[in-house]
């Protein structure tokens, strides 16, 4: 799936499982390998596309919660 031509929702409820996953890689406490697991259409993709986004950045000074993505 290409973002771009996509529509990809960012449901109000990924913000709390965001910002713990950011927040652990911060802390160094998170496992090298995450993986992550939910029932289809409930904004999964857009998580995952998220922390992706987050983990390839090179100025990681802010965590921010993802408003729209």
């Amino acid at each position: 799936m290409d973002i771009k031509k996509k529509n990809v929702p960012w449901y109000p409820w990924l913000n709390e499982h965001y910002k713990k996953i950011i927040t652990q890689y911060y802390g160094k406490k998170n496992h090298p390998v995450l993986l992550i697991q939910s029932s289809p259409g409930i904004g999964i993709y857009s998580l995952v596309w998220a922390i992706n986004k987050w983990l390839l950045c090179s100025k990681k000074k802010n965590l921010k919660v993802v408003e729209n993505v």
